[in-house]
């Protein structure tokens, strides 16, 4: 295996994950978008690198934005930690003094409470 890229790295990572989500051999999507299962198997262990037409062709099949492709997935989903704080915030708006929520107003937002 050639060294790779990070941009290469996450192309095959994100490559892989797509096309075993779609539950597709590497012989099934070579037929699909018209290249050699050898091919698909050589981009995924790092021996070669898509031009932009086959990335096109990837991003067609599996019905994404080209950015996609290139994105770190494996970075965690922060809606959860974002929606915990909202409901922390709405929690304490609720039982709090009002001179504590023009605090919390300044330094984590509008409450969704009543004043």
């Amino acid at each position: 295996m050639k060294s790779m890229t990070r941009v290469q790295l996450l192309f095959v990572e994100n490559l892989k994950r797509e096309r075993k989500q779609a539950g597709y051999s590497q012989e099934k999507l070579a037929e699909l978008i018209g290249l050699t299962p050898k091919y698909i198997s050589s981009i995924e262990i790092g021996n070669r690198f898509p031009s932009a037409d086959t990335i096109q062709k990837f991003v067609d099949i599996f019905d994404l934005e080209p950015y996609q492709m290139f994105l770190n997935t494996e970075l965690p989903d922060r809606s959860a930690d974002t929606e915990l704080i909202k409901a922390f915030k709405d929690y304490l708006a609720e039982d709090i003094p009002l001179y504590l929520k023009d605090v919390l107003k300044k330094y984590i937002g509008q409450t969704n409470s009543k004043q």
